[in-house]
């Protein structure tokens, strides 16, 4: 969601939240606390929780795929970005 998006149609097509190329790289100072254990990334996501379609699992011959369905607050992490500095204000993507 933030730096490839989401490829999909309708609401589940999304651009990127950063699309400045290397912007993780660029700005690992922010987003490595960010992401690490207990970031504020946890802030703006949240685990769907109860029920079997809550965390998939598929099975092919020699791996195992899992899921999880989570879903992301987009604008909080939006405004969340501009106030930091990493986004410019009113940036719409």
């Amino acid at each position: 969601m933030l730096f490839k998006g989401i490829k999909g149609t309708g609401e589940c097509n999304q651009t990127p939240l950063v699309p400045e190329v290397n912007a993780r790289e660029r700005y690992s100072e922010y987003f490595n606390p960010f992401f690490s254990d207990g970031g504020e990334y946890r802030k703006f996501v949240k685990e769907e929780k109860g029920g079997e379609a809550s965390r998939l699992q598929a099975k092919g011959k020699s791996i195992s795929n899992y899921g999880v369905i989570v879903t992301v607050d987009r604008e909080g992490l939006r405004r969340q970005l501009e106030k930091d500095g990493v986004l410019k204000e009113g940036t719409r993507h």
